[in-house]
C-alpha cells in the first residue's frame, strides 16, 4: 500500500486492523499516524483512546497490556508502537497472537524509524507484513510535493501562480 492509498482509504472511513509504517521519511510516518488516529477516533476520544508507545522504552508486557486493554469512555482504541524492529521473533509471534483475530474497534500502528528501516527482503518485513499492512514512506518527488502543496492550498481556498508552483531541484 502506498501512503496515498492509505490516506484515501482513511478519508473514506476504511481502516485495516493494523499497519506497519517504515521508510526514509520519519516526519511523514509520524504525521500519517496522527492522521489515522484522528480519522479513526471520534473527536473527544483522541485524548483518552490514543496510546503511543516506544518499544525501546516500554517492555513487551506493557505493550501487550495496552493492546489487550478496552477503550475508555468509548468504543474505539488506537495503539501506536514505534521502534518495532527491537522485537525478536518470539515477541513478533506473541504480537501476532494478540492481533488475531482483528478487532474492528482497535487500530494498531507499528513503525520503524528511518535509521532502522528494513530492506525489502528483510525477515521482519515479511513477518510483520502477515499481521499488518506495510506502508513505505519514501521521499516525495518534486511533482508529488507540488501536488501536495496545491491540495493544501485548495483546502484553504487559496491558489498559487503556475510559475510559483514549478519546483526546481
Amino acid at each position: 500500500m502506498t501512503p496515498s492509498q492509505l490516506l484515501s482509504e482513511a478519508a473514506a472511513g476504511k481502516f485495516r486492523p493494523a499497519y506497519y509504517f517504515f521508510g526514509s521519511e520519519d516526519y511523514r510516518i509520524i504525521e500519517a499516524e496522527k492522521y489515522l488516529a484522528r480519522q479513526f477516533l471520534p473527536d473527544l476520544q483522541l485524548i483518552t483512546n490514543y496510546r503511543r508507545l516506544d518499544a525501546r522504552k516500554a517492555s513487551f508486557a506493557e505493550i501487550s497490556a495496552e493492546l489487550s486493554a478496552y477503550p475508555m469512555l468509548g468504543e474505539r482504541l488506537v495503539v501506536a508502537v514505534s521502534d518495532i524492529q527491537k522485537f525478536g521473533a518470539n515477541e513478533i509471534e506473541r504480537l501476532e497472537k494478540l492481533l488475531l483475530p482483528p478487532d474492528p474497534n482497535r487500530l494498531v500502528i507499528l513503525s520503524t524509524p528511518s535509521a532502522r528501516a528494513p530492506r525489502k527482503d528483510a525477515a521482519i518485513l515479511k513477518r510483520i507484513g502477515s499481521i499488518a499492512e506495510p506502508v513505505e514512506f519514501k521521499k516525495l518527488t518534486l511533482e508529488e510535493t507540488g501536488n501536495q502543496i496545491s491540495r493544501n492550498l485548495a483546502k484553504a481556498n487559496l491558489t498559487i501562480e503556475p510559475k510559483a508552483r514549478q519546483l526546481h531541484s
